[in-house]
């Protein structure tokens, strides 16, 4: 019996029997133009996979452990990590090219279609835009004052988080200087981040179980709230928070095994779902908000567990509207 057959799921959910990996999950990313889905993980594998037919389309191999990847087109992607690589891929004719490089592991990736150019940061202390036509040389490359731990890009905005708690938001059409510099109100370290879909705001999520939303305009106080908390008082990581495309929600993913979604304009959780039976280590909706994609994978709270560490799997939700949807005030 696998790990994923053990998963008593509701009707609702399904398992992604196509996505086989040997190692912790790293990274999920739905393509914006289709109900495709990319997988990176720790077995050094980029996979891309049909959630309907539930079929693998493609996979390629990075020389070391794969950290993030996202999609630059409907069948075209770029991913990197521990080989300090960016890897291009073209899973229609199957082939692989190298963007560029950084100078330690590379941990976030995004793609500005507004700019066409891609961004990475790397625990090099780096965050480097690349245009995938030119030579391989960043076009810009802006200095970071830690790591970088968590980077969401949306629309023209690129948003930056790194290892001393600290947030750097950039536009990509003047990068002279950022809009904004400060730190999360967060006291622990950040594990992810994410930008409103009207990019007028962003969450952050901590290593000690907290999410606090905050504003671009910093006209708006922020607020957090605890989250992924055990019964008996334990604190888990927030690993992952993606937004619902239509309604603004967010869903969070913790080490506690959960997935909890969030009406965080009124200040109160819609949902839990706490059957997953090992960490949840990412999450995205796709296009419409008609799917969650929840890759369960263990995130290391615990240290190495190499019994865990083999309980991998992608799980896809079909969404309900009292799970997302804003509730009416009373």
């Amino acid at each position: 019996m696998t790990f994923a057959t053990t998963l008593a799921l509701p009707s609702h959910e399904k398992v992604l029997n196509s996505v086989n990996v040997q190692e912790s999950i790293s990274c999920i990313k739905f393509s914006s133009q289709s109900d495709r889905i990319l997988t990176c993980s720790w077995d050094k594998t980029v996979s891309l996979n049909d959630v309907h037919s539930d079929k693998l389309i493609d996979a390629f191999k990075h020389n070391a452990p794969v950290l993030c990847g996202c999609f630059t087109g409907p069948n075209t992607s770029v991913s990197g990590g521990l080989d300090k690589v960016i890897r291009f891929h073209d899973f229609e004719t199957q082939t692989t090219s190298t963007i560029g490089n950084h100078n330690e592991a590379i941990r976030c990736l995004g793609y500005s279609e507004e700019r066409e150019l891609i961004i990475s940061g790397g625990w090099d202390k780096l965050v480097n835009l690349w245009d995938p036509r030119a030579s391989k040389s960043a076009v810009r490359s802006l200095d970071q004052p830690d790591k970088v731990f968590s980077m969401d890009c949306l629309q023209n905005l690129v948003l930056v988080s790194n290892a001393d708690r600290s947030l750097r938001l950039y536009d990509l059409r003047k990068l002279e200087e950022p809009l904004f510099t400060g730190d999360t109100t967060l006291q622990f370290q950040t594990r992810c981040l994410r930008l409103f879909p009207n990019c007028s705001g962003f969450a952050v999520g901590s290593s000690a179980g907290r999410v606090v939303v905050d504003y671009v305009t910093q006209t708006n106080k922020p607020f957090k709230f605890k989250c992924h908390r055990g019964a008996n008082g334990d604190i888990f990581p927030v690993n992952a928070i993606a937004f619902h495309p239509l309604y603004g929600t967010f869903a969070t993913g913790g080490g506690d095994a959960s997935v909890c979604t969030w009406d965080w304009e009124n200040q109160r959780r819609l949902n839990l779902a706490s059957h997953y039976l090992n960490s949840i280590s990412s999450l995205d909706f796709n296009s419409t908000g008609s799917l969650l994609a929840i890759a369960v994978s263990y995130t290391f709270e615990h240290g190495e567990d190499p019994v865990k560490e083999k309980r991998n799997a992608v799980v896809i939700r079909t969404t309900k509207d009292h799970h997302v949807k804003p509730k009416p005030k009373i």
